[in-house]
Order: C-alpha cells, then structure tokens, then sequence
C-alpha cells in the first residue's frame, strides 16, 4: 500500500483531508492505515473513526465496508487525518502518513494515489495542547459548514513517504450510537474573571514548548485555557458578553462530539465539558487539564464535530452571538462486542454494578484496553491485567488485550538506555529517560501469564520471551544479598495511597509483584530456574516482612543492614495474599482476616493504612473470589459502587470523585460480582461475616 502526506505539513498539528470521488457501487470495501487518527465520511455522513493504535513502525489497517454508502450516482468519500507529531502518552511521535486501497474481493479498484490531498485551514495549528499526556486542543475557525467543501480545503501536493508494517486491526468498529444531551439550565457569561489555574504543567507551557513538543503559550494564536479560566456564569437575568446553556447526559459518554448549530452572525462557541459538576458549573481544569473545544464560525448553518475522542457527563455552550442550537451530542465510540443487558441478575443494585462495569469496559476498551477516557486514553500496563480479564468475561474474547500486548512487540528504545525498560503505556513517547514504571515492567510478565492461562495461545506468548527475559535480566541489577529488589530507579508505583509513600530502600509489595513475575515467565517458558528463584523472593518477603500478624511495607538501610521500619498498609496485606506469598496452609488465621479490611485489624497502636481504588481495593476483590467469599464480595462491592454508578454510571480510580471517573481496570468488578452472585445461587462455598 502506497502512503503520502501533504507536501511540508510534518510539524505539529496538522489536519489534512484525502478525498475521492466513487460511482455507485465503484467498489466495496477500504483499506485505510493513518497516523494519528482519522475520521471517515461518505456523502457528508460520519462513517467511523481509526486507526486501532499500533506500535512504532508499523500500522492496524482498517478494512471498512462501504457497499451499502455509496447510493449516489457521485459519492463522496472525504478521510480527514489528524496529524499530532508531538509527545503523548496515547500515541508515538512518528512522522505522519496516509494510505487507501478501495477494493473488490481481490481486486484494487482504487490506491492512494487516486485521492486528493487538502490541507485543512480551518483548524488552528498553534494551540496548547490538552495536557502532556494528551494531544493539541481542538480550535477551529470556519467559514463555512466542512460538507460545502469550500475554501477550507486547500489543495496541497502529496508526497510519498515510508509505509509501515502492516498489522491486522482484530477489534470490531464502534456501532457510533448518538447520544443526544439533555438541556438542563441557562444563563449569561463574562470573560472579565482573572487567571487563577496554573499548574506545573501550564506554567512550564509559558517558556519550555521544547519539552513538551508543543507550542509555547506565548506563541498560541489562540491561548484556550486562558480564555476559560476567565469565564464566569449568572443566572441573575442580565444580558452580558455571552450567553450560555448548559446539558447532561444520563451517565458519562465517551466519543465525538457533534454541534447543529444555526449562527446569524459571526460567534464565538466554546464547548467545556467535564465528568462532574462543581458548585453547578462544569470546571474545565478539574482533571488539571484542558477541557475545552472552541469554533468560531460566520452566518450559517453548521454540523461541528470534534476530531478526537472525549468523555463527558456534562456539557457546557458559551457563545457570544445569535445562534440556534438543535442538538448537542456524542457519537459513542466504544467497545462494540458487548452489550449491558446480557448479565441481568434478580439484584438490582448488582444489575448497576454490572451496568456500570460494562459501561467502563466499553468505553475504555475501543482499540487497546485503556486506563482512562479522558485524561489520557493510554494504553496502560497494571491497568490491563485487570480490563483483560473483564475482557474475557465479557466478551468471550482478548482481541483488545492482543492488540495491545502485540504493541509492545514493535516497540522501538529510543529512550531507555536499558532494553529490559518498556514503556509504561504504549503506543507513548516517554518525555525523559527515567519515565517509566518498573512495577509495570513486571506487570507486563504477570498479564502475559494471564493471557496464555486465558487464551491457551503459545504461539502468541512465545514471541514475547525475548522481551521477557530481557526484563528479567534488567532488575538483577537490583537484587540485594537477599534476592530482593532494593532502590529501584523510575516512578516505583504500588498504588494511589499511603502505601506509596512506603516505596524506598526494599518495597515488599514491588517485591511480591516481582516473585509473581517470575513464576508467570517460569511458568509460560517451562524455565525451573525461575521458579525456583520465584520461590526464593517469595520465602525471603515473608520471612523478612511478616512479622506474624501483618505484613511490613519496606525496609531501609542502617549502618548497612536491612531495619524493617514500622509503615503497615493494606495494601501490602493485599499484595500478599494476591501473589500468595503467604499460603492457607502456612497460616489459616492470616486468611481469616480476609472477613474484615485489614485496615481495621492492627491490634498493637500501628497505622494500618488503607487502600485506595487503583489497585489495592481490586485486589482485595480478586482475592476474595478466589477464596470463594462471595457474599462479602458483594456487600463491600455495593458499599463502594452504588454511589459512583449514581453519580455517573461508571466505575473510578480513586474512592472519591477526583481524577479520572471511569478508568478501564475497574471494568474486572462487574465480572466478579456477577460470578460471585451466580455461586452463591448455585451453591457455591459462602463466608459471609
């Protein structure tokens, strides 16, 4: 397959249209690759957007059926690409591309260099972008509805470039629901408020583009978050600057957004959306990012549609002048292969679990199993050992964890000057080369032991082994007289509690998730000498950190020997159990302080620090499906989801409603639940308190 871009057009942010025109039935089916992303059009209508994400250097081909679009005697097939080149944590840097096959059966009606090329100019390119994590903010300034086709296609050459490795797409196309929002109040606006959001990410933005490969604030035609933050919202009746009204949807959506509009004059709309509504208005900088879109458009009639994909519960219109609005949406882009009425049980509060479960799952699981749909839709490892096995549960399948892990197959080091470190999340460019997470590292091996367990695929699990074996020669580096990893460079992340702050000299939770790690390789590679040093991490962890009621979190060098020190988290406990560090068999009373969160259990004046959402509490859940406590599986399931599918339907990465509301891993809950209730009604082994 050929592949091009527009001649010129391989700086930031840049957006270009490859067209074509096709006579009814003139094929029937495309073949698209793209970098970053695309959005197809036939006849003006919203088709889908792509690509799946793959690793460096290669690309998922998108094979879309179009016999049944082409109903005109002329059709037009419009693929606008979205081009970042920038650093982000849901895509690779790497120079942009487009390339198209129309076909029948075997036969190439029509390539690439049959499409036109047109740089689209009613885009602004020099905006800030979204956040690090995430991609430029999406501003526009039009003439003219983009179905007109009019002078915001400029016609550019196309030049070849390099074609990828070409890699199947596995995962089916969202079914693109329309998802209409509901209005719900209205009211006018000022821009007269002061800046007050800055973080160390907006106020490096000011001077340091460079590190963020994106343009400095200073630089930025149009400066987004400073005009947001100057917004404030009455409802006192008085005509001001800007008008505004304000929509929800019944649970947090995740997609495209789409605007009909009518302008009678040149306005100004920004869209602000959010997950939440704080003192009643939706903050664009909860999430300490950018939530915000924003047109400016002539006199006319308008379908507007974001680009990328975004989530929101809630949807706030500012504008400044006469204009109509009929209808304010998203267009679901989402997991198509389940659907939430196939796991009903006689519980209703179970039946929202499981709703919102799905809900999470569909939403974060498009093209790779993601850890969030807003902040930065990243294919994070940890986070998938989780979403992959709701995956199975829910769809019988792991075509998303597939495309994932095959990922990291085509990863390039670039950065890391050790082959055994990849990527905490991936496709990503890691800004530095201490970005990364060593416990994910390990996670990686654990998940493909999972996968192999789950889908019997050796094949697959063996073209890993390099990798594999790579990463487990990179932490011998840290293994001290003990066999235990001490002081670990990168980000060492246990989870999003107390229990983080335990992480220094030797961490015994990392050090439980590195005796798992080994006996997943040993066991996937038939390797007796990793399992018997999985043995050894794991009997030195317990005779190290267990001091016969609980287990430690770390211990630090004194005068060179190793001092537990007095930090207890629940977490650890949870770890421990997890990896089965220690057994039932070895210590019956342990387990029995299953029936209650360890938290609650330190009887000698000790801390016991709790866990939070990501990942103890999951872990915790785990564990208690595997030992067959069902019913306290479900009581503390509804104690600690019923409030959140409440408030928007999904499930989230923390306890409380900061951060991210509707994280993919948390997706694994609806699967434990529904087991756990079908058990208890066929029998299966209970204990309750």
């Amino acid at each position: 397959m050929k592949t091009y871009w527009g001649k010129e057009k391989f700086g930031y942010n840049n957006e270009l249209c490859f067209s074509v025109f096709l006579k009814k039935g003139e094929g029937k089916f495309l073949r698209i690759i793209a970098k970053d992303i695309y959005n197809l059009f036939v006849n003006g209508e919203f088709i889908c957007y792509g690509p799946a994400r793959a690793g460096y250097g290669a690309s998922r081909v998108d094979v879309v059926d179009i016999s049944s679009l082409l109903t005109e005697e002329k059709n037009k097939v419009e693929i606008f690409v979205q081009s970042n080149k920038t650093k982000t944590l849901c895509f690779s840097s790497a120079d942009p591309y487009f390339g198209c096959e129309i076909t029948d059966g075997d036969v190439t009606l029509k390539d690439t260099d049959d499409f036109d090329c047109f740089y689209m100019a009613d885009k602004v390119v020099k905006v800030e972008k979204m956040s690090f994590q995430r991609t430029f903010l999406e501003v526009y300034k039009m003439k003219e509805d983009r179905r007109r086709r009019g002078d915001a296609f400029v016609p550019i050459e196309k030049v070849e470039v390099p074609t990828p490795i070409l890699l199947e797409r596995l995962v089916g196309f969202s079914k693109n629901r329309r998802k209409t929002a509901k209005l719900y109040g209205e009211g006018s606006a000022d821009d007269g408020g002061e800046i007050t959001w800055e973080n160390d990410y907006t106020r490096e933005q000011l001077t340091a583009g460079r590190r963020y490969f994106a343009f400095t604030r200073d630089k930025c035609e149009v400066a987004l978050s400073y005009e947001l933050d100057k917004l404030r919202y009455f409802q006192d009746g008085k005509e001001r600057k800007y008008r505004y009204k304000a929509y929800a949807f019944e649970n947090i959506e995740v997609g495209k957004f789409f605007l009909n509009v009518t302008a009678k004059k040149k306005t100004d709309v920004y869209l602000v959306y959010d997950d939440l509504l704080i003192d009643g208005i939706v903050k664009f900088n909860r999430e300490q990012i950018i939530h915000g879109l924003k047109w400016t458009i002539e006199e006319g009639k308008y379908q507007l549609n974001s680009n990328e994909v975004y989530q929101a519960k809630y949807v706030t219109l500012v504008y400044d002048g006469d204009l109509d609005i009929d209808e304010v949406g998203i267009i679901a882009i989402e997991n198509p292969d389940v659907e939430v009425g196939d796991f009903k049980t006689d519980d209703r509060e179970i039946n929202q679990i499981i709703d919102a479960s799905i809900r999470t799952f569909k939403h974060n699981a498009y093209d790779l199993p993601t850890d969030c749909a807003s902040r930065e839709r990243a294919g994070y490892l940890c986070d998938s050992f989780f979403t992959a096995r709701a995956e199975k549960f829910f769809t019988g399948q792991n075509k998303v964890e597939r495309n994932m892990l095959e990922n990291y197959l085509y990863f390039k080091n670039e950065v890391f000057t050790d082959g055994g470190v990849i990527p905490m999340c991936y496709p990503s460019c890691p800004k530095e080369p201490d970005d990364y997470i060593p416990n994910w590292i390990l996670w990686y091996i654990v998940q493909l032991g999972d996968c192999l367990y789950r889908t019997g695929d050796c094949e697959f699990i063996q073209r890993h082994k390099n990798q594999v074996y790579k990463s487990l020669k990179f932490f011998e580096k840290y293994e001290n007289e003990y066999g235990l990893l001490e002081n670990l460079d990168g980000w060492v992340f246990v989870e999003w509690s107390k229990a983080n702050d335990f992480v220094d000299g030797v961490n015994f939770p990392s050090n439980m998730l590195y005796a798992g790690a080994l006996k997943s390789a040993g066991r996937m590679f038939n390797d007796t000498a990793l399992m018997e040093k999985s043995e050894k991490v794991r009997r030195a962890v317990k005779t190290l950190s267990y001091d016969g009621d609980l287990f430690r979190d770390n211990a630090l060098r004194e005068d060179g020997k190793l001092v537990l020190t007095d930090n207890v988290s629940e977490t650890c406990q949870n770890y421990a159990v997890f990896f089965e560090i220690i057994t039932k068999e070895e210590d019956e009373d342990f387990y029995k302080k299953l029936d209650r969160r360890f938290g609650a259990l330190d009887n000698t004046g000790r801390k016991v620090w709790e866990s939070n959402m990501f990942i103890g509490f999951i872990l915790r859940l785990a564990v208690l499906h595997r030992e067959g406590k069902y019913e306290l599986l479900i009581k503390e399931s509804k104690e600690v989801f019923i409030p959140m599918t409440k408030v928007t339907g999904t499930v989230w990465e923390h306890f409380a409603p900061h951060s991210s509301c509707n994280h993919g891993f948390g997706a694994i809950v609806g699967g434990l639940v529904y087991d756990s209730y079908q058990k208890i009604r066929k029998g299966g082994k209970t204990h309750a308190r």
